[in-house]
């Protein structure tokens, strides 16, 4: 999928920049030694995403994800508008005082074009590029078999990127991280307050008021209820299945006979992972029904 959108075997150009936590973006020089090392991560960042198994999937606020699946989110999503910002972007001012700024750097980002002149970014948080620069004076070379003091000032690059951005999508290796650089933290409520009216008109048999309110508080319903919303599925929920699901898990519902039930207050996160396919009861065992939740799936093959 990555090498559809990037040939990282013709790359003819390199563009180090940063990001400031103010979210201003600067160019810093790089003299071409560096370039072998940019390369390299981004070999590095490609490999460790293709090896993983499975097949490709859309990235989901509600997933869990750990360091084994390959996933994608289109550019275009309103959650990564930062970084479709960053893609679209064609030029940043040169940073000349990068040692005054180092504090009040965010994340770095290299800029690849290949032979076809298609650009592909990678984005990396900054801690490590940082972090040896407060050992100045400390840092020493071997040259002729004699140590010698390194004077200048050391930044240090990471072995790989955290994520890619291509002309059509975002790729995830580091997923916090990713989320970090995006600042989804601060997007998802308020996409979520956006997102309650979308699911009502579709799951018309449910009573979705009073969700707002927990938003703010319960980080984790926001994102549940942001996927919900992009689900192609959701004006094909069968009521009588879900009410079932919400049965077994324990959820209640305090107007049975309305048009729209409503479902306890205490129970409105557990609805929510009923709805996004994230708790499941296991029949297997001769000696009754056993609830589970999911935080992380996978779709299996059949």
């Amino acid at each position: 999928m990555i090498e559809q959108e990037f040939d990282s075997s013709s790359i003819k150009s390199f563009q180090l920049g940063v990001s400031l936590f103010s979210g201003e973006r600067y160019w810093i020089p790089t003299d071409t030694s560096v370039d072998p090392t940019f390369m390299d991560m981004l070999s590095r960042t490609i490999g460790s995403i293709n090896v993983r198994s499975g097949d490709w999937e859309e990235f989901s606020l509600s997933q869990e994800y750990g360091r084994t699946e390959r996933v994608f989110t289109p550019l275009s999503d309103e959650i990564f508008k930062n970084l479709s910002d960053m893609y679209q972007a064609e030029t940043y001012p040169d940073m000349s005082n990068l040692l005054e700024n180092i504090n009040e750097v965010d994340y770095y980002f290299v800029v690849f074009h290949d032979g076809r002149d298609r650009k592909f970014i990678g984005v990396r948080r900054a801690a490590q590029l940082k972090s040896i620069l407060a050992a100045r004076h400390r840092i020493m070379q071997l040259i002729d078999n004699t140590m010698y003091l390194i004077e200048n000032p050391v930044f240090r690059l990471d072995k790989d990127f955290d994520g890619l951005i291509g002309e059509g999508h975002i790729y995830f290796s580091n997923f916090q991280n990713m989320e970090y650089i995006a600042k989804i933290t601060n997007k998802v409520a308020k996409a979520a307050q956006q997102r309650i009216p979308v699911i009502a008109d579709n799951v018309t048999f449910l009573d979705f008021s009073g969700f707002e309110n927990d938003i703010e508080n319960h980080p984790r319903t926001a994102r549940l209820l942001v996927a919900i919303s992009k689900r192609p599925n959701l004006d094909k929920y069968d009521r009588e299945e879900i009410l079932r699901q919400a049965a077994a898990q324990g959820v209640a519902f305090v107007n049975h006979g309305s048009p729209r039930l409503k479902c306890r207050a205490a129970d409105k996160h557990k609805l929510l992972e009923v709805l996004d396919d994230r708790r499941w009861i296991s029949r297997n065992a001769t000696d009754g029904p056993v609830p589970y939740r999911a935080p992380s799936r996978q779709k299996a093959r059949i």
